[in-house]
């Protein structure tokens, strides 16, 4: 059985090696810390979801705010474990984050998904998400 709830420090090498099966590659003490940081500020969440004592994936929750438009709920990031995956955990995870979402008095949830993720992107429209537009990301060095 699958049980959703908020991430903690304890979780840090989980959530490290989630990461990693993504593509991105960070330590068990960057996320230890990491975790301290982000569950301190207001407008995020980060749950986990586990089967039995292992985290299977992880959510990562914020509130999108900008002058010019309506508060969302927003989808940072969406991990569930490759051994897992297509058993309803990341519906499940996703069902979760709505919820919270909800409870912050948002109306609408958003994500950005890499190009590349074709089975992300089918994940996403099958659980009710569609397509709005297409960005670039810029990014520089500080």
């Amino acid at each position: 059985m699958i049980t959703i709830r908020p991430v903690t420090e304890d979780d840090a090498t989980e959530v490290a090696r989630l990461a990693g099966e993504l593509g991105y590659s960070t330590t068990p003490t960057e996320i230890a810390e990491r975790i301290a940081r982000q569950t301190k500020v207001p407008g995020r969440a980060v749950f986990v979801a586990c089967d039995s004592e292992r985290v299977a994936g992880f959510i990562d929750l914020s509130t999108e705010m900008h002058l010019h438009t309506t508060p969302k709920g927003r989808i940072d990031g969406l991990v569930v474990s490759e051994s897992v995956r297509g058993k309803g955990v990341g519906a499940l995870l996703c069902r979760h984050a709505e919820e919270w979402a909800r409870q912050q008095g948002l109306k609408t949830m958003m994500l950005t998904s890499r190009s590349t993720r074709e089975r992300a992107h089918a994940f996403y429209e099958r659980d009710g998400y569609r397509r709005t537009k297409t960005s670039y990301l810029f990014e520089k060095e500080l």
